[in-house]
């Protein structure tokens, strides 16, 4: 096994050339936990799995890294389903065959394994697992860590001494030669990997792994600090290799220290572009003794994705593969240009002018096989290559495309503005490549999922595929994340806690998206105590002081209240956002309440939802209490400064008053600071319901318009300058096309509006998902009107106000309001 990591070449005495009798292996997602409480046991032993986890004998100190190995002789065709986990991280080999990866991010309370189904027919088999632990010290922040350490539960219980860790003959070897490399700006993502290939070996003998405790279950009883077990929940990650691939520029340096070094055309060694093309394209290269090159690659692309590579001799050689989103100009200023140039730019990392984000290999002078074990993003890569006395031969050269399968059956959008079709192209890219295990803020920086990102992210999802485990997913773990202060984490899964209380309101309307666009009863009504925690949180934070200047307004929580990245505004913090009453967080928490109210009416307790009547009632008369005397609202109890986040956020709610104030906004020049690509969904929301659509096509096309100027092909995190070039929180354009453009809206569950708004556009044609298939829809223009055929799913209703009628899926009609 694991011969395209080396790792079976020599270190496993040759087990990669032994044959096998062919299996079939297929990953499944379970519908239920495969493990019951057995109620017929006493509380303290309950929730015991009769397996235990195994471990190397050595694997105290982290990072370590190991393989287990179970060898089969089957005398009779074996059916199994086997559920598989490691700490922190595995890949599952059967006959030299990788079958799989996990386990899928979770924390201790939600550790996740893996199902497959075995069909192993007579003869012998071989599964191996090569699992690793980096502790600490050297994870990504998302990664949760006990003890390195491994778990293969059979379902079937006459399977337990055939297959089950602690019952069946479990071996387990040590790999040396792999170190790690100190992270920097991508500080969250985890430390890299360096491979001595002289080292890079397991130990020649299988030894007997320890046998560590019984896992357990939710609702065991007396459970030691451990992780509590769960199906994973999310299909396997998209796996293909990249084909794009463009060489830009090779040239010799000094030394490796190059992100000190511009990318120039004069020095670029022109005719050694084809050896390096081939390479990419999986061929071979040499490079002679005592060489240094430098290769830059561009993806053409933004990509996520695990590099995998073959060397041949290279005594004394050293080569690494580092990425980059985009090249800068001034890495101290992170000033980027023009993503597609690269004359007098830099390769390097900013904050820090280090050369880039990637792994370092020594070869050993063999024939080696080397890959990522974690994938890097971006769009850029830098080869640094330097050969000693011996040349160097590389090949096999690729690119495993890695995230989340959000692969949608025809095209979202499209219109007659090929503009807008280049921007549906760089919101579903950047949507993609922040989709993974969770979502994420940034595939480059941090791959952490935090509310704010990811409410949009999932509500994109919804839009664009039936498959809601990834939404869900994200849902049910912050949830998970509630903490003693009633909040939601901001980040989740992630061990260092940060809370931004803002983003706690932002999850309760996520909730509500649940309800909104799945309605499923079950799980909204698992989220309603995570929605209550959140709420009393906030209410314990309200002004009751009748005199006060704030009655009824909520006083700024501690930790981060970020609202939007904002350049005047410190750290994305709001007036009053810090030590005062800041009024869009009371409208932020206004829509939270009226969500929960209407979330309780139908998920809660008899008159549940009143509570939140009364206090939605109140919190509307204590913001606008601070309407100024130009009749715009103030941001903050006693500013005199007016922000368009607090205008957008009224427009949204349920208050008709509130509405008309917000509108104010919209009805001429901006008075005050504007929102920012994040917070410019919020914008589009309030534009829709003012059904200024035109506004909002003209806003799209300004800002997303200029992304596609200067060369992005993902969204922008922030205003330039900006850290990211990938961040979906940028996304939502393509959520408007479908739902405002369009016009396919959710009213509830599989229940839609369908109000398509061409504005200058000739047509439009796409879909959104609704659980139960796609509406498709084309609209075209027509005088004044439109005329439009929708595709309509069984078990889906369209209502179609410019005609007073309603179409019940399944069903194909065409519309003519003329």
């Amino acid at each position: 096994m694991l011969a395209s990591l080396r790792f079976a070449l020599e270190f496993t005495v040759g087990e990669a050339n032994k044959i096998f009798a062919m299996p079939h292996i297929q990953r499944v997602v379970l519908s239920e936990e495969p493990f019951k409480i057995d109620k017929s046991q006493a509380p303290w032993d309950r929730g015991r799995v009769n397996a235990h986890y195994i471990s190397h004998p050595e694997s105290a100190k982290t990072p370590f890294f190991a393989i287990y190995k179970l060898e089969l002789e089957i005398k009779q065709s074996l059916s199994a389903q086997i559920h598989v986990t490691g700490d922190e991280r595995y890949e599952f080999w059967l006959n030299s065959e990788i079958v799989g990866r996990g386990s899928e991010r979770g924390d201790f309370e939600n550790w996740y394994f893996e199902s497959y189904d075995l069909e192993l027919p007579v003869g012998k088999h071989e599964i191996q697992v090569f699992v690793w632990s980096l502790g600490n010290d050297h994870a990504p922040y998302a990664q949760f860590f006990i003890g390195h350490s491994f778990l293969c539960v059979a379902d079937d219980e006459s399977h337990k001494d055939l297959l089950t860790t602690g019952f069946a003959p479990w071996k387990c070897a040590q790999v040396h030669g792999v170190t790690m490399i100190p992270r920097t700006a991508t500080f969250a993502t985890g430390d890299r990997f360096q491979f001595d290939g002289k080292d890079f070996h397991a130990d020649k003998e299988w030894i007997v792994p320890t046998i560590g405790g019984k896992p357990y279950i939710l609702g065991a009883g007396d459970t030691y600090p451990q992780r509590t077990l769960k199906h994973g929940t999310l299909p396997e990650m998209y796996s293909k290799d990249w084909q794009i691939f463009r060489i830009r520029n090779v040239s010799t340096v000094e030394d490796g220290d190059t992100a000190k070094v511009p990318i120039l055309a004069a020095n670029d060694i022109e005719r050694e572009h084809q050896d390096w093309q081939d390479l990419v394209e999986g061929k071979s290269v040499t490079i002679p003794a005592n060489t240094r090159r430098r290769v830059l690659i561009d993806c053409e692309n933004y990509l996520c994705s695990y590099w995998h590579l073959r060397t041949n001799r290279g005594k004394g050689s050293q080569f690494r593969i580092h990425w980059q989103e985009s090249l800068y100009e001034d890495m101290s200023k992170s000033l980027k240009g023009n993503r597609n140039a690269i004359e007098g730019k830099f390769f390097g990392m900013v904050w820090h002018s280090k050369p880039g984000c990637g792994d370092l290999v020594i070869p050993g002078g063999q024939d080696e096989c080397y890959r990522a074990q974690w994938w890097l993003a971006g769009r850029f890569i830098e080869i640094y290559v330097q050969t000693g006395p011996e040349p160097l031969t590389m090949s096999e050269f690729r690119l495993e495309e890695t995230r989340y399968p959000l692969n949608p059956p025809i095209w979202p959008f499209q219109c007659s503005d090929e503009q807008l079709n280049r921007i549906t192209d760089i919101c579903l890219r950047a949507l993609q490549m922040d989709a993974h295990e969770t979502y994420t803020d940034s595939p480059y920086y941090e791959q952490l999922m935090y509310v704010g990102d990811t409410r949009v992210e999932a509500m994109m999802t919804m839009a664009l595929t039936d498959d809601a485990a990834l939404p869900r997913k994200a849902t049910e773990i912050f949830k998970e994340s509630i903490g003693a202060n009633g909040l939601t984490q901001s980040r989740y899964p992630c061990r260092n806690r940060q809370y931004i209380a803002p983003f706690s309101l932002w999850w309760v309307l996520m909730v509500a998206d649940q309800h909104l666009w799945r309605g499923d009863a079950e799980f909204v009504r698992s989220q309603m105590l995570g929605v209550r925690s959140v709420l009393s949180a906030f209410g314990q934070l309200v002004q009751r002081d009748e005199a006060h200047e704030a009655f009824g307004l909520v006083a700024a929580p501690e930790y981060w209240n970020f609202v939007d990245w904002v350049p005047e505004w410190q750290n994305g913090i709001p007036p009053g956002g810090e030590n005062g009453y800041s009024v869009a967080l009371a409208l932020q928490l206004l829509l939270a309440v009226e969500a929960a109210s209407e979330l309780e009416s139908l998920y809660g307790y008899a008159q549940s939802h009143r509570h939140y009547l009364l206090w939605a009632t109140e919190l509307r008369k204590a913001i606008k209490r601070h309407v100024k005397p130009d009749g715009f609202l103030r941001d903050a109890v006693g500013a005199d400064s007016s922000c368009e986040q607090v205008h957008a956020l009224a427009v949204l709610t349920n208050d008709a008053e509130l509405r008309a104030i917000g509108a104010k906004w919209y009805e001429g020049v901006p008075i005050g600071l504007e929102a920012t690509y994040y917070f410019q969904h919020y914008r589009h929301e309030a534009l829709a319901r003012l059904g200024k659509f035109d506004v909002m096509l003209a806003n799209i096309r300004e800002h997303w318009g200029a992304m596609l100027d200067n060369g992005l092909v993902c969204t922008l995190e922030q205003l330039e300058p900006s850290r990211s070039d990938c961040h979906a929180w940028a996304s939502h354009p393509l959520y408007h096309f479908q739902s405002k453009v369009l016009g396919l809206a959710p009213l509830e569950a599989y229940r839609f509006e369908f109000r398509p708004n061409l504005c200058d556009l000739d047509w439009a044609e796409g879909y959104v998902s609704t659980g139960k298939g796609p509406i498709h829809a084309r609209v075209d223009k027509k005088g004044d009107s439109w005329v439009a055929t929708i595709v309509v799913p069984d078990g889906v209703v369209v209502s179609i106000p410019d005609v007073k009628g309603m179409v019940s899926g399944p069903k194909t009609v065409t519309i003519d309001p003329s």
